[in-house]
């Protein structure tokens, strides 16, 4: 058993090997406070994790952005925001723009 942990613990820390079907929801950690996103893996059936936010940010910033714009407004969700507003690599605005880009390519 130990092994299989071992080998899934790989995949899991090797992103290039594992793609995020979806996201679940926002969490915090209790001890850490560092906020959590619970995600779905395309590559595993049925396999979902917890993992860190930063983690996430740095991987797929512009899927996890347009998530947190579809969430309802809660304390977790402006928090979560608030960190792609002050790390600066993509904002609100930039997603708009990467959204009408691809409509308009959609339609070429």
């Amino acid at each position: 058993v130990d092994q299989e942990v071992e080998v899934l613990e790989q995949f899991l820390f090797d992103s290039s090997t594992f793609s995020v079907d979806k996201f679940l929801e926002l969490s915090t950690d209790p001890v850490t406070n560092e906020l959590m996103v619970k995600v779905v893996w395309k590559d595993v059936a049925g396999l979902t994790s917890l993992e860190p936010f930063s983690q996430l940010y740095s991987d797929v910033p512009v899927r996890l952005l347009a998530w947190l714009r579809t969430r309802p407004d809660s304390p977790l969700q402006k928090r979560a925001l608030r960190v792609f507003e002050e790390e600066g690599d993509i904002t609100v605005e930039d997603l708009r723009k990467t959204a009408k880009r691809q409509r308009r390519k959609k339609k070429n």
